[in-house]
């Protein structure tokens, strides 16, 4: 079942994790797993279901919460997701995926300076995680701060030079900064 969520052939994913239900009882990692299934497909109350019943199993497993998170962000319920990505950080507060999560559902609520500071947790714990530079690039772009979003991706490209995202939001915040041919040079990449 997993192996098919990560090919995005959820149909099938859903399939195995019935079946593997079916075996063993309501376990909450196949539940969450199913949950997940079942948000990519656009069935909000039976993912939401599902990572319900597994948070009743397992109340204090930060990847649920996580994904519960995730989930309320996707349905643009930021508030109840920053609520669940900030009980997962204090059940894991070293995960930078909730760091950049929170990070996210901050900018998305217009507090920018939470955001700020949730994506440079993520970058301090994690300083390889692509989703939290792009994120953290992102995040100080629309806050008005080009010239940082610009360092952030430098620093991000410094770590893998052929890191598509970087360049566009580099390009991006050069465009806003006045730099036309800066910025056309990092998107043309």
């Amino acid at each position: 079942g997993v192996i098919y969520l990560k090919r995005r052939k959820f149909q099938h994913a859903l399939e195995a994790f019935d079946r593997s239900l079916g075996l063993r009882g309501p376990a909450a990692r196949i539940l969450q797993y199913r949950a997940e299934a079942y948000a990519m497909l656009g069935w909000r109350t039976k993912a939401t279901h599902d990572i319900q019943s597994a948070l009743e199993k397992d109340p204090k497993n930060p990847a649920l919460h996580s994904t519960l998170g995730q989930m309320r962000m996707r349905y643009r319920e930021f508030d109840l997701a920053l609520q669940d990505l900030d009980t997962a950080a204090k059940l894991d507060n070293k995960n930078a995926s909730v760091w950049t999560q929170r990070g996210l559902a901050h900018a998305h609520l217009g507090d920018f300076k939470r955001a700020l500071f949730d994506l440079g947790k993520a970058v301090d714990l994690d300083d390889k995680s692509k989703e939290a530079w792009t994120s953290l690039c992102h995040v100080r772009r629309i806050a008005k701060d080009p010239e940082g979003a610009v360092k952030a991706c430098t620093k991000a490209l410094a770590k893998d030079d052929a890191y598509a995202a970087a360049y566009l939001q580099r390009g991006l915040s050069y465009f806003r900064m006045g730099e036309p041919f800066k910025a056309i040079d990092d998107i043309d990449r």
